[in-house]
Order: C-alpha cells, then structure tokens, then sequence
C-alpha cells in the first residue's frame, strides 16, 4: 500500500510473526530509502532487518 504523507510517498507493511502460537502483525513505515533495499532483495522481513541493523550501528556509534 502506498500512502501520501506530506508530499513523500511511503510503504505501510505489516509483518507477520507468531507470538505464543497466534498470528500478531507488526507494522512499519517505509520510505524512499526502504524501497531502494527492496530493489535488491524483495523480501520486507529483509529490508526490515537490513533497517533494525542500521539503526543498532549508528547507536553504537553515539
């Protein structure tokens, strides 16, 4: 689904996981720069994980 927020387009995903044998959905935002992961491999779990990594070297990195 692609949504218009303040003239930027962006992606709401959900990803599915199981959580004590029920189904439960995570949602995310993605932007420009999540669909350009997306061009190299079009799996969301990936380019959700490729994001999570990201996000725990630059606080690392503080």
């Amino acid at each position: 689904m692609i949504l218009r927020c303040r003239d930027a387009q962006v992606l709401v995903i959900d990803l599915p996981y199981l959580n004590s044998g029920a189904t439960e959905r995570l949602y995310r935002v993605g932007t420009v720069n999540f669909s350009a992961l997306l061009h190299y491999n079009r799996s969301y779990f990936y380019a959700s994980a490729v994001v999570e990594l990201a996000r725990a070297i630059a606080a690392a990195a503080r």
